[in-house]
């Protein structure tokens, strides 16, 4: 009886301790880059340098690696080429900087590869490969567990996307170019029949269905129940231009078209751009001329109004539209 109670009490000691050694496990540090000489390195949250900058490009850290270039060069406006690689919080490199891109990591995987192959890859963040792609022009990040996949495919023939989930199994075809999931709802795309090199958008749920006709000359995913879409394109500027309004998951207009630039709903507001004329530049990026910017709530109601129009508004923070590379 005596040995039962010294068992038990070394098990409860033994838990203890691990819990005492769990709740005391230093987190990994929050690292930002920051730029010095054209250069790229990380600082943590007291401004001290823990990587330092050598990097000619560098992501923000995601599933505790960041991804980092060597040997981009400048093409105006912005730097290309070079090779893509991962370091960890101490800088130490833990996928070979040797890929033509490397992702951020999305639901604890990331797409790497090089763009003249045909050969792409997701790994975890060991660095481990966990799905090969072959013979394909196209995919995208893990979103809502499932990630797009475009394969190659011989002129004339249909465009397809196929869905597939974190084992590479695909689940789901979609005829022509989807984009991730967001909210239930995959933007995709099909050949304007009216128009040479345009392109006609819409949504499809989970089972492939057309829940939203493809009628839009552009969309943007969906947040927070609305999406930005943009009924005709007469200018060539992506994101840009015209008018772009808010619909529903319907289908429905909330706000009807009537800003020349529409961002995603963040808790509840978003930012839109009215008047003025967008300006293109060689070498840097473009902006807006005049006009001005207009923070709204759900029912198109302005908040708040901004007359500096070099760039997007700084808040909210995640309401920025920025394609990937």
């Amino acid at each position: 009886m005596r040995t039962g109670k010294i068992i038990a009490i070394s098990i409860v000691l033994v838990v203890l301790a691990g819990s005492a050694a769990f709740a005391q496990a230093p987190e990994t540090p929050k690292l930002h880059r920051f730029q010095e000489n054209d250069k790229w390195g990380f600082k943590d949250g007291a401004g001290n340098v823990v990587v330092k900058p050598v990097y000619d490009l560098a992501r923000e850290f995601s599933c505790g690696l960041a991804a980092v270039n060597i040997g981009a060069q400048r093409q105006i406006p912005r730097k290309m080429g070079g090779k893509w690689g991962y370091i960890n919080a101490k800088g130490e490199v833990v996928v070979p900087i040797t890929l033509g891109f490397a992702n951020d990591f999305s639901e604890d995987l990331a797409l790497v590869g090089n763009k003249d192959d045909d050969l792409w890859r997701y790994i975890d963040p060991k660095g481990k490969t966990v799905i090969t792609l072959e013979g394909v022009s196209g995919a995208g990040d893990f979103s809502e567990g499932l990630a797009y996949v475009q394969d190659f495919h011989r002129p004339g023939e249909k465009d397809r996307t196929r869905f597939i989930d974190k084992t590479g199994k695909t689940v789901l075809t979609v005829d022509g170019y989807a984009e991730e999931f967001h909210e239930g709802l995959s933007a995709f795309s099909i050949p304007n029949p009216k128009v040479r090199d345009r392109r006609l958008s819409g949504f499809v749920n989970r089972k492939g269905e057309v829940v939203i006709q493809p009628v839009y000359a552009e969309v943007k995913r969906f947040s927070e129940g609305l999406a930005a879409v943009r009924p005709k394109m007469t200018t060539g500027v992506y994101g840009r231009g015209d008018e772009w309004g808010y619909i529903d998951m319907t289908g429905k207009y909330v706000i009807e078209p009537s800003f020349n630039q529409a961002l995603r709903f963040v808790k509840g507001v978003a930012w839109v751009h009215v008047g003025g004329k967008y300006q293109m530049l060689y070498d840097a990026p473009g902006f807006w001329a005049e006009g001005e910017w207009r923070l709204i709530d759900k029912t198109g109601k302005v908040l708040e109004v901004r007359g500096d129009n070099v760039g997007l508004p700084a808040a909210p923070k995640d309401s920025t539209d920025s394609g990937k590379a």
